[in-house]
């Protein structure tokens, strides 16, 4: 099985997963996140999920991710439901659509 990890953080999830099959990239935007996980892992770097060329990346089965942290800082609580989802999601069928229709 191969996939993409997005929100990669430290690599948490791929200890949990990368001897079951093979991580074609990560995306991830903390610098020291990034840090931790290239100590634990070669897996490819593709930065920003809102900037992935996603015919740059690898085929894969699975797409797989944690949860974003901080897009919602200074946002009111009353609207940061609705903005996860969305920020989140865009991205998501991004991905989806462009490994389909590639």
């Amino acid at each position: 099985m191969k996939y993409f990890s997005m929100f990669s953080g430290i690599g948490g999830f791929e200890h949990g997963i990368d001897d079951k099959g093979e991580c074609v990239g990560f995306s991830e935007i903390n610098k020291e996140a990034i840090k931790i996980y290239k100590k634990h892992f070669k897996h490819k770097e593709y930065g920003n999920a809102e900037r992935i060329i996603w015919s740059e990346v690898g085929d894969f089965e699975w797409l797989v991710g944690g949860f974003p942290i901080g897009w919602t800082v200074g946002i009111p609580s009353t609207h940061r439901k609705r903005c996860l989802g969305n920020a989140v999601t865009t991205n998501v069928i991004t991905a989806i659509f462009e490994k389909i229709f590639e």
